[in-house]
């Protein structure tokens, strides 16, 4: 573990005192004193830690007996992210401080003395450490997906595709009990193509004439049949539960769809987003920020803030709150 100096004082032996008093005023944490005789020049290190004199720094160093003796000093943790999970950086400064004769803590502010601190920015040069940049990322707090209308939850069991399949095989029948069919032969294609969905909703209407009508017809409310009888369990299954519209999920999505506060840090790393504002508004909740389409864009360091839940004014974490 290594302790990051925020004093260092060259002076005369003589001169340790007072230069002492002064710079604990000025400095709260530690402070490394490296005191020499003017004739010889030969001189030795103090460390002083929260206005008590430590070790010299000659002893402050492996050990034959048992390693790097921390001599029974306390080593500081600052976490700078508060979105960040610090249970393993807890446990690691804990192990360390067990194996090494010492004690370890975890500070609370910025202004409380602190030997290391973790921090998303390289703002920080100062004990600070990061973490490698495939575990770095930035995180979009995009609005929850509104509910589907019952029109669209209707049309959910088929996609485009079937439901275009299914027209085309109708126009084909209507066409072809329009020219060849005893008894559609005297009304047009729309007429015959209208009837044919009369008789996949309620089955048929009337009697029918002539073989290949028949067998024609026939063949047609199987299909519907079929059709029907999947539509309906898929239908039931899927009216059980809410609906939910496709989440933003790309970056072209939120681009296209979110509206960003306009953020010179941001602007200065790459981001321009399509749809920017320059006024600062206050909406009060995350119900108007997300009808507003109003996306952040946040720094998080763990997989586990990808997706998470925004607690709303209902004090829940239900799944119609929000997500990340």
């Amino acid at each position: 573990m290594e302790t990051f100096a925020v004093f260092i004082a060259v002076l005369p032996k003589d001169a340790i005192e007072s230069v002492r008093d002064f710079a604990n005023e000025l400095y709260k944490c530690v402070t490394y004193y490296f005191y020499y005789d003017p004739v010889t020049l030969t001189g030795a290190w103090v460390v002083e830690k929260h206005g008590q004199s430590l070790q010299a720094l000659e002893q402050v160093g492996p050990d034959e007996d048992s390693g790097w003796n921390l001599r029974g000093q306390t080593i500081t943790f600052l976490n700078l992210d508060q979105f960040r999970e610090s249970t393993q950086d807890i446990d690691m400064g804990q192990t360390i401080a067990k194996r090494h004769n010492g004690s370890f803590v975890v500070a609370q502010s910025l202004m409380q003395c602190q030997d290391y601190m973790y921090s998303p920015m390289y703002a920080v040069s100062i004990g600070s450490f990061v973490t490698l940049p495939e575990m770095f990322q930035l995180c979009f707090v995009v609005p929850k997906s509104p509910l589907k209308s019952i029109f669209a939850i209707l049309s959910d069991p088929f996609d485009l595709y079937c439901w275009g399949a299914f027209l085309l095989t109708i126009c084909m029948v209507a066409v072809l009990l329009s020219l060849f069919g005893e008894s559609y032969r005297r009304y047009n294609v729309g007429l015959v193509f209208l009837e044919l969905v009369m008789h996949a909703l309620n089955g048929p209407s009337h009697r029918f004439y002539g073989r290949f009508e028949v067998r024609l017809v026939g063949l047609f409310m199987v299909m519907n049949i079929v059709l029907l009888s999947c539509y309906q369990s898929l239908i039931i299954s899927l009216m059980s539960s809410d609906r939910y519209e496709p989440e933003l999920e790309t970056i072209e999505q939120i681009n296209d769809t979110c509206w960003f506060q306009r953020d010179v840090f941001v602007q200065s790393l790459g981001y321009r987003f399509k749809n920017t504002l320059y006024t600062y508004e206050s909406y009060g909740s995350y119900e108007t920020i997300w009808s507003n389409k109003i996306c952040q864009m946040v720094m998080c360091s763990d997989l586990s803030t990808g997706h998470m839940l925004i607690e709303t004014q209902s004090n829940s974490f239900d799944d119609t709150d929000g997500r990340r």
